[in-house]
């Protein structure tokens, strides 16, 4: 899995499976990491996503600077 699978650079979000496919875990994982609040999350009706930059920024894929 690499950064290009989890959707275009310029995609401001990503999936739970997305994610979990990144974290080589089970999309339920990622949920309840949103649930915790260790993995932000923005809700759009009743789909939840995840900000691309935060995310990569926690993982520290990224750089401070996009």
């Amino acid at each position: 899995m690499s950064l290009e699978d989890i959707g275009q650079p310029n995609d401001a979000v990503i999936t739970r499976s997305q994610a979990a496919r990144l974290l080589k875990c089970d999309p339920r994982t990622v949920s309840r990491g949103i649930e915790s609040g260790s993995i932000p999350a923005i809700k759009l009706g009743r789909r939840q996503v995840i900000p691309r930059t935060p995310f990569l920024k926690l993982l520290g894929l990224v750089g401070g600077d996009i």
